[in-house]
């Protein structure tokens, strides 16, 4: 009995040494911007949908999914995160922006950032090429459109639908010369 009191003891001990390093490794360093945006008093329309999204949405199944399509060699720099670029994706359809258009979204919008979970500290915006590539194997392997379908299913269910939108912004550009 005392043997087995000590075993249970030792697993205990290794599962709260192991849950403390969960914990450690999740918690990421925080910006000024992190703690500036934790005290506004009201959160905005885009906060608000990507949040529901996010808690939509089963990541862990479609990366999985993906993680078998995935060709990107081990060799060169570490490859983007599946997850990274698959919201990057979802953002760009839900925003009806082009590759270049949402990479500058998410270096602007503090709630898109968030919804990608990149920190700044770590970790850059995948480039347009990056996002580029992706979407064309999504789009090769039938999976955006699949995950699509998937999204307005389980969306139906809350009796709820999606509809994309789209961000807008001015263009200064030079004046025709005979316009003067």
């Amino acid at each position: 009995m005392p043997l087995k009191a000590a075993a249970d003891h030792e697993q205990v001990a290794k599962r709260i040494a192991n849950d403390r390093f969960t914990r450690e490794k999740e918690m990421k360093q925080q910006a000024f911007t992190d703690f500036e945006y934790a005290n506004r008093k009201k959160s905005s329309r885009r906060d608000n949908l990507l949040m529901k999204l996010d808690r939509l949405v089963p990541w862990t199944s479609w990366i999985s999914i993906i993680e078998g399509l995935d060709q990107r060699s081990t060799r060169g720099r570490k490859p983007v995160p599946i997850e990274t670029l698959l919201r990057m994706y979802f953002l760009q359809k839900w925003f009806s922006m082009s590759d270049e258009g949402i990479e500058d979204m998410i270096y602007d919008s503090y709630s898109m950032r968030t919804f990608m979970k990149i920190n700044y500290f770590e970790e850059q915006v995948p480039g347009a090429t990056t996002l580029r590539r992706f979407r064309h194997l999504m789009e090769k392997s039938g999976l955006g459109d699949s995950f699509d379908r998937d999204l307005d299913v389980m969306l139906k269910e809350q009796d709820l639908i999606l509809r994309p939108g789209t961000v807008i912004n001015p263009v200064l550009a030079k004046r025709p010369k005979g316009n003067q």
